[in-house]
């Protein structure tokens, strides 16, 4: 019990704000973020096992509160307003602690519960893309202003070898779906958005339509841009040709009767 007060205590620490200071104090982004999933993610498993996931997701609304007040606090400091364009430093910090609290309730469960074999092999592909899209999203956003890094890259590729602990519906689902929506992605970019013609509520639609398809597809991937340095409409294109692929040599090597 004494284990739990101190780790409810530790909630009041800003993480999500103590993450997005460091990226913005020019730190690699990984570091801040990287301590951020790690530490809440103790506290998550030490305070699930005395008070449940409600208290866990109480912790989180407390270092949300923390960090919010801080985030305001910088409102006058240079930068900060547009650091983390196109996102708000609120829009921000809200995202990422969405982010945070999912990417908790995923490790408690791999912790606490005895799932079935396939179950948990979800749950680490759950917990492995959401790792992926929490480390990439800052340097994702900012790109080029970020560099991407060798660890970028490997979180990515161990996004993409996670795919193989989906069944085979599963699988052509996430090819296909994300195939598809890369080449969205690049269609819109490549013949709408550098259209001048087109009116603010068509551009509003597309953005609606590009932005969430390139933050849960794109982001996860995007450290492969370590190797490959392109802007973001042809990077989205490679991850439809890297879907298209995967999909084509799992049709052609690969049987799952699951």
């Amino acid at each position: 019990m004494k284990k739990a007060i101190v780790a409810m205590l530790g909630y009041a620490c800003p993480f999500v704000f103590g993450a997005m200071f460091i990226d913005y104090s020019r730190w690699p982004p990984m570091v801040g973020f990287a301590l951020m999933l790690v530490v809440t993610s103790i506290l998550a498993v030490i305070i699930s096992k005395a008070w449940g996931i409600k208290a866990v997701i109480l912790g989180n609304i407390l270092t949300f509160v923390v960090s919010y007040y801080f985030v305001g606090s910088m409102e006058d400091v240079d930068r900060w307003g547009s650091y983390f364009k196109p996102l708000t430093p609120v829009q921000m910090l809200v995202f990422v602690s969405v982010c945070l609290v999912l990417f908790q309730l995923v490790v408690v469960k791999i912790k606490l519960r005895k799932d079935s074999f396939m179950n948990k092999k979800r749950i680490y592909f759950t917990l492995i893309v959401l790792l992926a899209f929490t480390m990439n999203l800052v340097p994702a956003l900012m790109y080029p202003d970020i560099k991407m890094t060798i660890f970028h890259f490997i979180i990515s590729v161990a996004a993409l070898f996670s795919i193989a602990l989906l069944t085979a519906k599963q699988r052509k689902i996430v090819f296909v779906g994300g195939a598809l929506a890369g080449l969205l992605i690049f269609v819109i970019n490549l013949t709408f958005l550098s259209d001048a013609r087109l009116n603010f509520a068509v551009l509003d639609i597309l953005l609606s339509i590009e932005y969430p398809l390139y933050l849960l597809i794109v982001t996860p991937l995007f450290g492969l841009n370590y190797v490959f340095s392109l802007d973001y409409d042809m990077f989205a294109l490679l991850v439809t040709a890297v879907f298209t692929m995967l999909f084509l040599i799992g049709k052609m090597f690969i049987r799952d009767a699951t």
